[in-house]
């Protein structure tokens, strides 16, 4: 059964709703921007809130999504919706971070418009990512240097970011999105792993952060995780 995208999901006429929503670039905030952050971030106890590729579907699909497909859409659509629909900016719940593909940026940010008749106002902070990959973009450099491998590249990414939210004091990570698998069955060309919130989850924890998934990931949720006696993220339930 195919049926369209639920409102809001068509990016047409965006410009037509008067703007509630501040974008800001997490590695160009202003140090106004960083302040207004570090104070939400304490706030919320040092949490914050990331939405991993959360319209990923909606960016990408050439079909028209099913209604199987729609449930998981809307999962993590839920999600970005209750972080921007409450008491966001006074503290009520912890700041959002938005990771999105670099080539999806203005994307997002026009669907976001689209629906902020329903939100109150609020800073989205976005997070730049390479392509179809949870490796956030820190560092000027978009390849690896001369000579440096491909490992140490993204380490040194991951690395630059951590020292930024650690320095505006955030300590745990509350992670949704798109896409994770919690059994490692998808996402490879060969059907193994775990999907950018899987892998981002991992690197969150390896980074010293407190990391919790959220009650809003696509395709597998907390659910799939608890049923799993094996699964490697029981602990972050």
């Amino acid at each position: 059964m195919d049926i369209r995208f639920p409102e809001g999901f068509d990016e047409s006429g965006a410009e037509k709703v008067k703007d509630k929503l501040t974008f800001v670039d997490f590695f160009q905030m202003s140090e106004p921007e960083k302040a207004l952050f570090r104070e939400r971030v304490k706030q919320s106890n040092g949490a914050v809130q990331v939405f991993m590729h959360p319209f990923y579907e909606v960016h990408n699909s050439g079909e028209p999504i099913t209604l199987k497909d729609l449930t998981r859409v809307n999962r993590v659509n839920d999600g970005v919706n209750g972080a921007l629909s409450t008491g966001n900016t006074q503290g009520d719940k912890p700041p959002l971070i938005i990771m999105e593909e670099q080539s999806n940026l203005e994307k997002t940010k026009r669907l976001l418009i689209k629906r902020q008749q329903n939100y109150i106002q609020n800073d989205v902070v976005m997070v730049p990512t390479g392509e179809g990959k949870s490796i956030p973009r820190a560092l000027p450099e978009r390849q690896p240097r001369p000579g440096q491998s491909s490992n140490d590249f993204i380490r040194e990414n991951w690395q630059e970011f951590f020292r930024q939210l650690k320095d505006l004091g955030v300590t745990a990570v509350i992670i949704g999105g798109s896409f994770f698998w919690a059994d490692g069955r998808g996402g490879n060309k060969d059907g193994t792993g775990t999907g950018c919130v899987g892998s981002a989850m991992k690197s969150f924890d390896e980074g010293g952060f407190k990391v919790q998934i959220s009650d809003f990931t696509n395709p597998d949720s907390r659910e799939r995780v608890l049923a799993d006696e094996k699964s490697d993220f029981k602990k972050y339930l």
